[in-house]
């Protein structure tokens, strides 16, 4: 169904490259990977795409992108060099509670009879497209721009490259690679020094052990 109850919409996005490379299955575990971090109830894979439940009651804030959501699916298909990203979102949680929350605030003035029933009605609109066309219409524009920035990047779970590139905002593509660590090298220490600071120790010959240290007869 329609506003108010869902939001049904795709998007497209152009793929150069190899025809032969499939970027679906990357874009797939990136976009679960991203929902796990919106700390979704729920987030499975299905034969069309990923299915995830949300909603308001989680241990979230309110800021969080997925609250007005109650649950949908995203499906991903690719048309030859062209990669379709069609979500369906369902915002029948939010729908109940803000139509409750408004009522229950405006029926108290109609009881008491401080306003008229025009005046009651003309509050309850407006606080409803407040508390509920506001989140729809956040929701409609950050989730789709959030899903198109996860175009490339690389699903976590997944070993990196030891070729790192370069992100200096250059474009220039250019490579990096990444030096091995120096080694840690310690001087051997002798269990006498330990225990005598004004003793050192001497570098015993190859193949032998650290020589014995012993006092000074007097």
């Amino acid at each position: 169904m329609p506003f108010p109850f869902s939001l049904i919409d795709s998007f497209d996005i152009e793929t150069p490259g190899d025809p032969a490379s499939d970027p679906v299955p990357d874009l797939t575990a990136a976009i679960s990977d991203w929902l796990a971090k919106q700390r979704a109830k729920a987030v499975w894979q299905t034969a069309r795409g990923i299915s995830f439940k949300a909603g308001l009651f989680r241990t979230v804030t309110g800021w969080n992108i997925l609250c007005p959501v109650g649950s949908g699916e995203i499906e991903i298909s690719r048309h030859e060099t062209v990669i379709r990203v069609t979500y369906r979102l369902r915002f029948s949680e939010l729908l109940i509670v803000a139509t409750a929350g408004v009522a229950v605030v405006v029926g108290f003035p109609v009881l008491t009879s401080a306003i008229g029933a025009a005046g009651a009605f003309a509050i309850f609109v407006v606080g409803w497209l407040w508390l509920f066309g506001m989140n729809y219409l956040l929701a409609k524009k950050r989730i789709p721009r959030a899903l198109r920035g996860l175009r490339g990047k690389q699903p976590a779970g997944r070993s990196r490259s030891h070729l790192d590139r370069d992100r200096d905002g250059s474009g220039t593509g250019r490579v990096r690679r990444r030096l091995p660590r120096p080694a840690r090298f310690s001087s051997p220490i002798s269990p006498c020094s330990r225990h005598r600071p004004g003793l050192r120790s001497r570098a015993s010959p190859a193949g032998r052990g650290p020589r014995r240290f012993r006092p000074p007869v007097r």
